[in-house]
């Protein structure tokens, strides 16, 4: 739940830090929040620097079919 994750990444940054605005860096590791666009895209709502892509080439990324027609315009050899 990312609505969770920000109001924790909140909460720390505000209770435990005392800080209540820093734009803090936010690295979700490996796995399923590292390939969710929703994550870079509610970080920077929240003030939060996401550390890794942005939420729109993550977005073409996982689609097979955008990024198979991006990789061949740029002149990198795909299977047909």
């Amino acid at each position: 739940n990312i609505d969770e994750i920000m109001e924790t990444a909140h909460h720390f940054r505000e209770q435990v830090l005392g800080i209540p605005y820093y734009p803090l860096g936010f690295d979700p590791g490996y796995g399923v929040l590292s390939e969710n666009p929703a994550l870079p895209a509610a970080c920077a709502a929240n003030g939060f620097v996401f550390i890794g892509p942005a939420a729109e080439p993550m977005r073409n990324m996982g689609d097979k079919t955008k990024v198979k027609a991006m990789a061949e315009r740029c002149g990198v050899p795909v299977i047909p």
